[in-house]
């Protein structure tokens, strides 16, 4: 059986930091679904620019590319057309433009049918390996990990509190 641990949070909040620790201490794989965003505004603003991007041309761009995630020891690498863009994608260029290409609902289908072939990749080679990744809000309801070892109960979205006394 796949297990997979999601991680979904705020920009800038430690979500890919967490999850590559939590891959590296379990001996899972690690999927940061944000460098799958990035390698893609990458190929955009490469092949397409730095204007408005028509939804249809960015996933039509990154299928014939094209741009995906390679498991590589376990860790999964962003390519796109084949070149290890895990360096590249941390710029500056890309940074300020990633957000805009991840609110684009058409891109963001995309990323989540990429991150489940790469997951059924695992399962296909690796049985009962685990995949641990983060998300950019790609799921509909997020997991927020807490201190759940000391008693208190998971945190809920949308609701203040664990729900028992004395757990913040």
């Amino acid at each position: 059986m796949l297990r997979v641990i999601a991680i979904d949070g705020p920009a800038a909040s430690g979500k890919s930091s967490t999850a590559g620790l939590v891959a590296e201490r379990l001996g899972w794989a690690h999927l940061d679904s944000g460098a799958l965003y990035r390698a893609l505004t990458l190929a955009a603003l490469d092949n397409l620019g730095e204007e408005a991007w028509p939804a249809q041309q960015i996933v039509d761009l990154a299928e014939r590319l094209p741009v995906r995630l390679v498991l590589v020891d376990n860790r999964f690498r962003p390519e796109v057309a084949g070149a290890d863009v895990e360096q590249a994608i941390r710029g500056d260029r890309v940074t300020r433009s990633v957000s805009m290409m991840a609110a684009i609902p058409e891109v963001r289908t995309w990323v989540n049918a990429q991150q489940r072939r790469a997951v059924e990749g695992v399962k296909a080679r690796g049985g009962s390996r685990g995949v641990v990744g983060h998300t950019r809000r790609t799921r509909p309801t997020p997991a927020f990990p807490t201190g759940a070892a000391d008693g208190c109960q998971p945190r809920t979205p949308g609701k203040s509190g664990t729900g028992r006394p004395g757990c913040g």
